[in-house]
């Protein structure tokens, strides 16, 4: 979704993450900035997706040319919590508590791949439907390209991964992760 935030936010955002590098950080959240951009999608064109929702995590996925991977094809599964019941605990990360929700619940969050630049080589790959529990996914990936302050609204259990970058100089992307408010769990952040 081209547009996801508001123009007076493109600068300050790509500026305020500017000095972040590096292959992901949770830790978002704690710079106003990118808080603030959260609720900006939560009031904006996402609106009738989130209205119910509060962001819980956002990590930050910066590449360059000097500091470049591949993601192989996986699920989102981790979450960043205070305290969960019945939540598989899978320890710390950068200081912050971690948990596996039950499938049942992680298929109930909603991922928000904010694009802070325009690089499209390196795209995001995804399986369509396998963010089904059900599913067997057995069509091939797609590549979903997402313009400079877009958005690519997804589930975490979608199978994704990305490549290097080959031609473009930097692509950073905030993965904002929202939840439903009714889920019971303390979360660490909720802005």
């Amino acid at each position: 979704m081209p547009g996801a935030i508001p123009d007076r936010l493109r600068t300050e955002l790509t500026m305020g993450v500017s000095s972040i590098s590096g292959v992901g950080t949770r830790r978002l959240l704690d710079n106003p900035i990118v808080s603030d951009t959260a609720e900006a999608l939560r009031r904006g064109p996402l609106r009738t997706l989130l209205q119910n929702f509060v962001a819980v995590q956002c990590t930050g996925f910066f590449k360059t040319a000097s500091d470049n991977w591949a993601v192989r094809r996986h699920r989102d599964r981790v979450v960043v919590v205070k305290s969960a019941i019945g939540w598989e605990g899978v320890g710390e990360k950068e200081g912050l508590n971690c948990a596996r929700p039950p499938l049942e619940h992680m298929a109930q969050l909603l991922a928000v791949r904010l694009h802070l630049d325009s690089a499209h080589e390196g795209d995001l790959e995804v399986i369509p439907g396998s963010h089904r529990v059900d599913s067997n996914a057995d069509s091939g990936p797609t590549l979903v390209s997402v313009p400079q302050c877009g958005a690519l609204v997804m589930r975490p259990l979608l199978l994704h991964g990305s490549k290097k970058l080959q031609v473009s100089t930097k692509r950073r992307v905030l993965h904002y992760l929202f939840a439903p408010g009714n889920l019971g769990v303390q979360w660490y952040y909720a802005a």
